[in-house]
């Protein structure tokens, strides 16, 4: 979980407890993935869903779930794998390539791959990634970026 997730929840509670307020967490809970993180499966689904994500790697990206001991790698997947269907539902997907500062590289395939709506696709997924990221950053497509030294 992000820290500005946890800076949310805390304000939130401190403001129900100002106001003489029972404050309670509103997001379904699930069976809980990562310990390190304290990501349960009902978070990585819906960052799954709403980021198109594919690869453990991307998931430890947006949750950190799975950055701390790894042992939970298997757990992802299986989220993932559950969630697969829909993602390719529409013929298309994003995988990410590389991160560097800032900008964040990917590679559309499928149906997204060539296709004339692939500035409008790039501009979406760069809109949720600076919602879920909390930070101004940059989505591009893999052709852009910079050839290795």
């Amino acid at each position: 979980m992000h820290c500005s997730v946890m800076g949310r929840e805390a304000l939130q509670a401190e403001i129900a407890n100002y106001r003489g307020e029972v404050w309670s967490d509103d997001h379904e809970e699930g069976a809980l993935i990562c310990k390190c993180f304290a990501v349960d499966a009902v978070k990585i689904e819906d960052v799954v869903k709403a980021n198109s994500l594919n690869t453990v790697e991307q998931v430890t990206f947006y949750t950190k779930a799975g950055g701390g001991c790894t042992s939970c790698h298997e757990g992802i997947e299986e989220v993932l794998e559950s969630v697969r269907p829909m993602l390719q539902r529409d013929h298309g997907d994003v995988e990410l390539a590389d991160v560097q500062g800032k900008k964040i590289y990917v590679t559309l395939k499928g149906a997204c791959s060539g296709c004339m709506m692939e500035v409008a696709t790039l501009g979406g997924i760069q809109q949720k990634m600076i919602e879920t990221l909390g930070e101004l950053v940059q989505v591009l497509p893999v052709s852009l970026m910079p050839a290795e030294a």
